[in-house]
This record gives C-alpha cells, structure tokens and sequence, in this order.
C-alpha cells in the first residue's frame, strides 16, 4: 500500500489544524497562539536534527510561510519570506533565493487577487 508512516499523517494533521485554527479565530486568540508556539519549536527541533544548515532552516521558513498565507495572513507569510531572503542573500545561495523569490511572487499574486 500507499500509507503514509503514521509520523508524517500525524505532522499533517497538526499542520491543517494550525491552519484551520489561524483562519477561524486568528492569530491573537490564546490558544492559537501557544499551538502555533508549539508546532514552531518542534519544526525548529527538526531543523536541528538535521544539522541546521541553511537547507533546512530555509525550508522550514517556507513552510512557516505557507502556513500563514493558507490561513489569510499574507503580511505575516511575506514578512517570514522577507526575512529568510536577506538570510539566504547573506550567504550568497543563488538557488534558495530563487526559490524565495517564487514563493514571494506567488503571495504578491494572491494578495492582487
């Protein structure tokens, strides 16, 4: 079969309910903000294991960004890419900065829309 490891089920369900949590209450109500708070630090945990290099901390950025801009904030993801393209400038990754710079336009998109 198919089946995703129980791991990665479990990590997308977090995320869809951050998601769906951002979206009906917003990012200012309590609990929203510790489960927010929460999926940070076990990404940023996840950065770590894998050594922290730019690679992940960068993709961890992007998802961080799409988890905003799937819940309507479209600053905070902006602000999140923003931030992760003057890191990634910084270390002159031609490649990671194309990819943020997708990622921006995509949003910028959406935002005209």
């Amino acid at each position: 079969m198919n089946e995703m490891p129980e791991s990665i089920n479990d990590e997308l369900e977090k995320r869809k309910k951050l998601v769906e949590e951002l979206w009906n209450k917003g990012i200012e109500d309590e609990e929203v903000k510790e489960m927010l708070q929460k999926w940070t630090i076990e990404q940023e945990e996840k950065v770590e294991r894998a050594g922290a290099t730019l690679g992940a901390r960068v993709n961890f950025e992007l998802e961080r960004a799409k988890v905003y801009r799937d819940a309507g904030y479209l600053d905070d993801a902006l602000d999140t890419l923003y931030d992760t393209l003057d890191m990634v400038e910084q270390e002159n990754n031609r490649e990671l900065e194309e990819k943020i710079r997708g990622e921006i336009e995509t949003i910028n998109n959406i935002d005209e829309n």
